[in-house]
Order: structure tokens, then C-alpha cells, then sequence
């Protein structure tokens, strides 16, 4: 007999499909352009404030759900001791894929990357188990903005001096914004937060790709 997931998972696997397929309708927000690092801080600064709020927690999340949000949420995440870029030089649906889709068609080639690189914070959290992917979709937010600069696809890693960190994926839209999308995660599972070598490794190894690139983007 199949089992019955628990409601508060359906709740969080539901918000997090919403947060994948909606986040691109968003408008232009009403705000001055901002590079990636300063979006990111924004988006886990209110992933914080989620955290931290007893309401939200308690009513969607299980006991031992609400119990790591509560953890999390004790963390200060005002400054990172250390923000990384990760940029793929080759489109990840070829890479990652190991070249299953090299001959379909622009418009599939970029509904497949954007659905990689949504999968890379779960792939990361998965890790260190169910509990913490539970709490990272739970708190996880989703918005488009004006970005300074050169758009492109990457991710950004905000290590922080407490046991938590978070991964920011940004995607170029056709508009003219920037998808992003925020995540927490263990800081431990990279190994040396301090070390832009390990994270490329790392992440090299759970993508089996060697087209990435890892650079420290200065703090302040």
C-alpha cells in the first residue's frame, strides 16, 4: 500500500514547484538595478526573517522541520565572511546530461537550463539529507530584477560566520531580467568555505562537470 505524504511536504514541494515556474511573471521591481551579490544578501535576508518568524514555521512545517528552521534562523546572515560566483562556461543541459541534448532546439535548450540549474540547491541539500531540503524549500524565494552589468547564468555561494550558508542561482530572462532564487544551506558540506579550489571540486564532482569556474567576489 502506498503511503500518504505528509501534508506539510506537499505544502513545500507545491511552493517550491510555484517558485520554479511563477518567479519569472514577477514586473520590474521598483528599485535601483543591483549586482548579483547585492540581490543575493537581499533574498536571504528575507529567508531570514521567514526563519525567525514562529507563525510561519509552526503552521508549515513538522515538528523536526521547524526545529531546523528555528536553528537556521538564529544565524546572523547581515554580513557573509566570503561570497564565491560559480560560472559555467559550457550550458548545463549539455553537461550535465553528458550530451543527451546537444540536437534539440533553442527554445527546449533554454527551458532545460533553467530547470539544471533550479536542481543544483536540491542536489546540494540533499547531502546532508531530507530534513534540510525540507527547510531549504520551505524558506526558499524566488524574484526577477534589473541587474548591473553583463547578464549571465551563474550561481553564488554566501558563506557566513554561523553552521549556515545559501546558494543563489540567477538565469538571464528574454525581458531583460534576472531570475533569482535563494536557498539555504549546511555551510559543512563544501569542506573549507575559504578555499575557492574546494567549491569548484565540489561542485565539479556532484554536477560531473568540468566547465566551472569559481571566483571570491570581494565582501565589501
Amino acid at each position: 500500500m502506498m503511503k500518504r505524504m505528509h501534508p506539510s511536504l506537499v505544502f513545500i514541494l507545491a511552493a517550491s514547484i510555484c517558485l520554479l515556474f511563477s518567479s519569472c511573471a514577477l514586473g520590474i521591481p521598483s528599485r535601483e538595478r543591483l549586482s548579483y551579490k547585492e540581490e543575493g544578501l537581499r533574498l536571504i535576508n528575507q529567508m531570514d526573517r521567514m526563519a525567525e518568524s514562529k507563525e510561519y514555521t509552526e503552521t508549515y512545517g513538522m515538528a523536526e522541520i521547524s526545529s531546523l528552521v528555528t536553528e537556521i534562523g538564529n544565524g546572523d546572515y547581515t554580513v557573509p565572511k566570503a561570497v564565491y560566483q560559480a560560472v559555467f562556461s559550457q550550458p548545463l543541459y549539455t553537461t550535465i546530461s553528458r550530451g543527451m541534448f546537444q540536437d534539440i532546439s533553442p527554445e527546449i535548450g533554454n527551458i532545460l537550463e533553467k530547470k539544471f540549474l533550479a536542481s543544483i540547491p536540491s542536489m546540494i541539500t540533499a547531502q546532508t539529507g531530507t530534513t534540510m531540503v525540507a527547510a531549504s524549500s520551505l524558506l526558499s524565494i524566488g524574484e526577477a530584477f534589473e541587474a548591473e552589468g553583463d547578464a549571465e547564468t551563474s550561481l553564488l555561494l554566501f558563506a557566513f560566520d554561523n553552521s549556515y550558508g545559501a546558494i543563489v542561482t540567477y538565469y538571464p530572462q528574454e525581458n531583460g531580467l534576472i531570475l533569482a532564487s535563494s536557498y539555504f544551506i549546511q555551510a559543512d558540506i563544501f569542506g573549507d568555505t575559504n578555499s575557492a579550489s574546494s567549491l569548484e571540486a565540489f561542485l565539479e564532482k556532484l554536477l560531473v562537470s568540468k566547465e566551472i569556474t569559481i571566483t571570491e567576489i570581494p565582501v565589501n
